[in-house]
Order: structure tokens, then sequence, then C-alpha cells
């Protein structure tokens, strides 16, 4: 740029010069200087509408840059979060079903929506090969595959099979109560009398009124009247 001044001085000089000599060939000269001049003068304008751009797209540059670095920050901050929720911790355990077990193939599968990898029936024993440190899910490995299942399908504890009671209960398979079957067969209602019993003022009881009533004369008794 200082260069490009220092030229464009020199040649105004000139034509000072030039112009205070007067002659025709003088007169030529000062109008090839002056097209210099104009010239030059283009090119200075034309060059301070480059300086121009040139630190806008410095600016520019600067700006990408500083929004690079936030990105790459924002990367780094991101994949330490993603390294947490898919941290697994090593297990080695034998553990049972309790349920039939949907498994994943991705330890957030369920939440995403994802459709299940395959299914685990009830009862079944699988092996624990780690345990997720971020969400209740276990690792485990079916067909040379890594997969997730829900630890709260499984458990610790084998289960019992279930005891079936038989009961004999005749053909429909409940029990009605029978009520108790009497020695003398039913007793007759109404005002009958069973011909084989003796009245209850008779036999052995002869000293009590037939009717059962009470005897104020009867012997042995001392009866008091108030």
């Amino acid at each position: 740029m200082r260069k490009l001044i220092t030229l464009f001085m020199a040649v105004i000089l000139s034509a000072f010069v030039l112009i205070g000599c007067g002659s025709d060939q003088d007169v030529e000269k000062i109008a090839e200087l002056q097209a210099t001049v104009d010239d030059l003068q283009n090119q200075v304008g034309e060059y301070s509408a480059l300086k121009t751009e040139l630190d806008s797209a410095n600016n520019s540059i600067a700006e990408l840059q500083s929004q690079m670095d936030a990105l790459t920050a924002e990367k780094s901050e991101m994949s330490s979060k993603l390294e947490i929720l898919y941290k697994i911790e090593p297990v080695d355990e034998t553990m049972y079903t309790i349920a039939d077990a949907d498994i994943y193939d991705d330890l957030y599968g369920e939440a995403l929506g994802n459709e299940p990898t395959g299914n685990i029936p009830a009862k079944q024993e699988i092996k624990i090969t780690g345990k997720s440190v971020a969400v209740d899910w276990y690792e485990i490995e079916m067909d040379g595959k890594k997969q997730y299942v829900s630890a709260k399908l499984v458990s610790r504890t084998k289960p019992q099979p279930q005891q079936s009671t038989n009961n004999n209960t005749g053909g429909n398979g409940s029990t009605t109560p029978q009520p108790p079957a009497s020695n003398g067969g039913s007793q007759p209602s109404g005002g009958g009398s069973d011909p084989g019993s003796a009245p209850i003022g008779g036999g052995a009881f002869s000293d009590l009124p037939v009717s059962g009533g009470y005897d104020p004369n009867a012997p042995g008794e001392d009866v008091h009247f108030e």
C-alpha cells in the first residue's frame, strides 16, 4: 500500500513539473501522466475495496473459528455424557426371568420406541454380563450379540414350580357339604307319636305327671309359696 501511494505521489510531482515547461511534447507527456494518475487512482480504489472485503472475510473467519471452537467443546461435552449414559459395569451372574421379557440391541431401545430384537419367556435362566450405571437395565449376550433387558423383569431367585392341589371334589370339581344322617331316619312332623316310645310320665318317670307339668302334691318335695 505504501509503495502504491509513493508511486502515485511521484506521478503527481512529475505532472506538475511538466506543466511548468509548457511545450507540445510536454503536453503529450502530461496527458500520459494524467492517464497514469487516473489508472493509479482506480487501482487505489480497487485496493481499498479489496482490503475492506479482506477485513470482512477475516472477521468472518474469526467468527467461524469461534463457532467451531464452541461446537467442538459442545461435542466433547456430549461425548462425555453419552459415555456415562452408555457405561456398562461388568457383571457375571445368573438370573431368571420373572415374566416374558423383551430384549433390545440398544440400551435405550425401549425408551426410543425401537422394536424389540427378541423375547425371553418367563422362568428362563439367563447369563448377565453387565449392568448400566445410568438406568436399571442389564446387559446379556445372545447369539453372539450384546442385548439389553430391563432389571424389573429378572430376579436372582429361581422361580419355583407351582404346586397343584387335587381335591376329590366329584365330577364338577366342587365340594358340597352334606347334612349328617340321623340314626332313626327323619323325624315325623305334625302331631303324630312314635308308638315305640314311652310317654315322659310313664316307666322310670312314673312319679312325674304325664303332661310334664309341676305337681305340688308329689312326695319328697317341699313347696313354699311366698
